[in-house]
């Protein structure tokens, strides 16, 4: 198991700049190429791939002659369809936030723009969209520990993604729940994450020899074991917090959050529940 981790004090920044500008998110549909990247500078070179501030793109698209020169546009690229745990129902489309880019000069058919912040390699191809400040986000409330109570209130979800589909989360790491504005979610809201314990398994009553050379008669000990199995096989186990996340930017059935406490792996499927 993890040892727990805190990342923050009370009143802490949740997120960095720098992180905001890279969250990504889970659009309900494709998002069309009305702006895209059609070049970069020093193309078929190393450096032209660098995530780095600076890089100079050329823009083409239907969008292009409505762009104006000094605007920010941040840079995004399509990864596939995000499925619910259950792998059946279909939540829709994972974009990644590769940085953001400022508009230099215009044109009717192309223009050009310098990366100001680079999460990834931008390459042809990835999408510009209107660039839209996010708030600082602060927490100031007490952590969950082991002991803290699954509440039988409070918006319910569960994790659906890790940003850049991490499968083993902890403190520090990004992901996506499936609950957003329509669901009364807000940024800033702190969520507990939860796991339900494992069904029980009969093996685990098996912790002694086979007893031959017992000085006592096993047969008692044999019935007990049948009525604890029996009893064991409808238990009832309250959920096991795991940890705590915080939410950084919401859609309308999605939001992105920032796990900020972790006491084991958080895994993809966990069910939260709003604070």
């Amino acid at each position: 198991m993890a040892t727990i981790i805190l990342l923050f004090g009370l009143m802490a920044q949740i997120v960095t700049p720098g992180e905001t500008a890279c969250l990504g998110f889970i659009s309900d549909a494709t998002l069309p190429l009305s702006v895209f990247i059609a070049g970069v500078e020093g193309e078929g070179s190393t450096s032209a791939f660098m995530a780095s501030g600076n890089l100079l793109v050329y823009l083409n698209g239907p969008g292009v002659p409505g762009l104006k020169a000094g605007t920010m546009y941040r840079v995004v690229r399509p990864q596939g369809k995000v499925l619910a745990p259950d792998r059946e129902d279909p939540i829709g489309i994972y974009y990644k936030e590769l940085g953001t880019v400022r508009i230099e000069t215009e044109g009717k058919e192309s223009a050009t723009a310098i990366v100001q912040v680079g999460c990834q390699p931008m390459i042809e191809g990835d999408i510009l969209l209107p660039w839209v400040a996010r708030p600082p986000v602060r927490f100031n409330g007490k952590l969950s520990d082991r002991l803290t109570p699954y509440p039988e209130t409070g918006t319910r979800s569960s994790i659906v993604l890790g940003k850049d589909d991490l499968r083993e989360l902890v403190a520090g790491h990004f992901c996506f729940i499936r609950a957003g504005s329509r669901n009364q979610v807000q940024i800033g809201d702190r969520f507990t994450i939860y796991r339900q314990q494992p069904p029980y398994n009969p093996q685990d009553l098996t912790v002694e020899g086979t007893g031959v050379d017992a000085s006592y008669d096993k047969t008692i000990g044999a019935q007990h074991r049948s009525a604890v199995d029996e009893k064991l096989r409808t238990r009832s186990l309250p959920h096991r917090a795991i940890g705590d996340l915080v939410v950084i930017d919401v859609a309308e059935k999605t939001a992105v959050c920032k796990i900020i406490n972790s006491m084991e792996e958080v895994h993809i499927g966990d069910t939260v529940v709003k604070r």
